[in-house]
């Protein structure tokens, strides 16, 4: 027998509506499978440029896809938003196109993977990436985020959060707000962060019901930039 030739995604929407037909009942999936192979072994075409919201509110989800080659994917916002079993190794993942990675892991309760070799250096949005993560806990200091302008409640209630990010440079940074909001064990001295961070971006309640030793609004327009979770 000659083998099985799958077929790729060619689009976001013959994606999207195929990963709806996946999910809603046993014989779309086989139908699926025998269309487009096993999830784990999909393939996608350069149409394929936004996964958004893919894998929404999928609360049993935890395939393993870390194989995905998506590297002609510009969007993931809302990607795992609400899988909350999923936890499974992405390290793999050629991120380098994405932009937007709004909401990417909000509420996926149970993801704990290490990230830490993704590309996110176009990376523009970070906004709530990790809002309720309460797992993760992963090193992401030798990430580039020097083109990212929000990182607004980017570990908003991430409780076991604490690794230190001091080593980022946060030049493009405008919108900061309550990004360490209810993390409730980080507690990481972030004062390097006052050498690059404009002095008009917007940092209020940034380390709010944290662990760290100083909670006070930070002052850009001091000689001294600070506090970053701790007197500077």
């Amino acid at each position: 027998m000659s083998p099985t030739h799958y077929l790729c995604f060619q689009n976001n929407t013959e994606l999207t509506n195929t990963v709806d037909d996946w999910f809603a009942s046993a014989q779309l999936k086989a139908s699926v499978e025998a269309r487009y192979g096993l999830i784990g072994d999909w393939c996608f075409g350069e149409g394929v440029t936004s996964m958004d919201s893919l894998f929404l509110d999928r609360t049993d989800f935890n395939e393993a896809i870390g194989s995905w080659d998506i590297s002609s994917v510009r969007e993931i916002p809302r990607m795992f938003w609400g899988a909350s079993s999923f936890n499974q190794d992405l390290s793999s993942w050629d991120v380098s196109l994405v932009r937007n990675m709004f909401r990417v892991f909000e509420d996926a309760i149970s993801f704990n993977q290490d990230i830490s070799p993704w590309d996110v250096s176009s990376a523009k949005s970070m906004s709530r990436m990790f809002v309720n993560t309460t797992s993760f806990n992963q090193d992401l200091s030798s990430w580039d985020v020097s083109s990212v302008f929000s990182m607004t409640r980017m570990f908003d209630g991430a409780v076991s959060f604490n690794q230190d990010l001091s080593s980022w440079d946060v030049p493009s940074v405008t919108k900061m707000d309550k990004m360490f909001h209810r993390a409730s064990s980080f507690n990481q001295n972030l004062c390097p962060w006052g050498s690059s961070l404009r002095s008009s971006a917007d940092v209020s309640d940034a380390f709010l019901y944290t662990n760290c030793p100083s909670t006070l609004q930070v002052n850009l327009t001091s000689n001294t930039k600070g506090p970053f979770c701790h007197v500077c």
